[in-house]
């Protein structure tokens, strides 16, 4: 769950759709807009008026950035259902399904499900005063700490109310991977030796993934790709390698 400050409304709602200046970006496959004012036509109107029209320093909108499951048969219906257990009829929104290609070869399939606070089933105001403190006044409940455990758990029964119907391969069950992180050249040599050893540490597990699904199959192994954690024995022997590794190289850097 992410929050939006004013100013960046509209310029979200153009990433989120590819209009604009993203309007190259291919991986779109639905945009869905609900729960407007009457004086909005579309959601980029909307958020326009809400980088307008909020206080300064404030915010313009909430955004709910989700993983549709590989399995879900149709990943816009899917985005749809979840959105309306999110959101309701309460809240103006955008939904933006995105599919692209995943760095494990799959598809990764997400949804971006941006929203106001402000509710639009209260009166009928203009834009200028329907963000303004006499206007529509925000739900409280968004701002609860625990709201991101509630959006979760809803997530957590879409995907048992659908997990029926999935047919496709399960791997076995093994460690969920580590957030990489992006690339910062700039964040200094330890925070590029930690995101390094997350890497290897995801390569680790996907390669545990395929061993197992060849023994699953029947087959007696497949080729492992050059540079990775020998994983013939099991992954902790393989991290414990790791970890030597990098003991090895801590010593010697302390060395100079």
């Amino acid at each position: 769950m992410k929050r939006g400050k004013v100013g960046n409304g509209a310029a979200h709602a153009a990433y989120v759709h590819g209009h604009g200046k993203y309007a190259d970006r291919d991986d779109v496959r639905a945009v869905i807009d609900g729960n407007l004012p009457n004086w909005a036509a579309d959601a980029g109107q909307f958020f326009t008026a809400a980088d307008k029209h909020e206080r300064k320093n404030g915010r313009a909108y909430l955004e709910v950035e989700a993983a549709i499951p590989r399995e879900a048969p149709d990943p816009v219906t899917w985005a749809k259902e979840f959105a309306g257990r999110v959101v309701g009829e309460r809240f103006a929104y955008r939904l933006a399904v995105h599919d692209r290609a995943a760095s494990d070869g799959g598809r990764n399939v997400h949804m971006h499900l941006m929203f106001s606070d402000r509710p639009t089933d209260g009166g009928h105001y203009d834009a200028e005063r329907f963000f303004k403190r006499n206007g529509s006044k925000k739900d409280r409940d968004w701002n609860r700490r625990d709201k991101v455990a509630d959006v979760r758990s809803i997530f957590e029964q879409q995907v048992q109310t659908y997990a029926p119907t999935f047919t496709l391969y399960e791997p076995p069950q093994v460690a969920p991977e580590p957030k990489i992180g992006p690339a910062l050249p700039g964040a200094g040599w330890r925070y590029e030796q930690t995101r390094r050893a997350r890497l290897d540490q995801v390569e680790a597990l996907r390669a545990q993934r395929r061993l197992e699904q060849a023994a699953e199959l029947g087959r007696d192994a497949i080729p492992k790709p050059s540079g990775l954690i020998d994983l013939s024995t099991d992954l902790r022997a393989a991290l414990a390698e790791r970890g030597t590794k990098e003991q090895t190289y801590e010593q010697r850097r302390a060395e100079f």
